[in-house]
C-alpha cells in the first residue's frame, strides 16, 4: 500500500496564545502554533486567528471534538494561552494553515520582517 506524502500524518501539540482585542476592530486575535513530536525542532510559523469564532472554526477543522473546543477556548481566555498534547495533523492541513516548520532562511525572513 503506498500512502501519499501529503496524506502522512504527525502528532504534536497545539499551542494557542491570545493576543488581545485587534485596534481595528475590537475582535480577539489569536497565534496558533504546532510543535509535531517526530520532528527535531526548529521555529514554528504561525497561523492567526482574528476572532473566536474563527479560532472555534480552525479547532473544528483539525476534528477537535465539541468538549475540547469548549475547554480550549474557556482555557485561552481565562489564561492567555493553552496547550493541546495529541494533536493529529497531516501535511496537507500542516500546508493549508501554515503551520510546517521552516527552514533557516524561512525562519529568519520571518525574524526580520516582525
Amino acid at each position: 500500500m503506498v500512502t501519499s506524502i501529503s496524506a502522512m500524518k504527525h502528532e504534536g501539540s497545539l499551542h494557542i496564545l491570545r493576543f488581545g482585542p485587534d485596534p481595528a476592530t475590537g475582535a480577539e486575535r489569536y497565534s496558533i502554533t504546532y510543535a509535531p513530536d517526530d520532528r527535531r525542532g526548529g521555529a514554528l510559523p504561525p497561523y492567526v486567528v482574528r476572532s473566536d469564532s474563527d479560532l472555534r472554526r480552525f479547532l473544528r477543522e483539525i476534528e477537535l471534538g465539541e468538549p475540547e473546543v469548549s475547554r480550549a477556548l474557556t482555557d485561552v481566555k481565562l489564561s492567555g494561552r493553552v496547550s493541546l498534547p495529541s494533536i493529529v495533523l497531516s501535511n496537507d492541513q500542516l500546508s493549508r494553515y501554515g503551520l510546517g516548520e521552516m527552514g533557516i532562511i524561512q525562519s529568519v525572513i520571518s525574524y526580520l520582517s516582525t
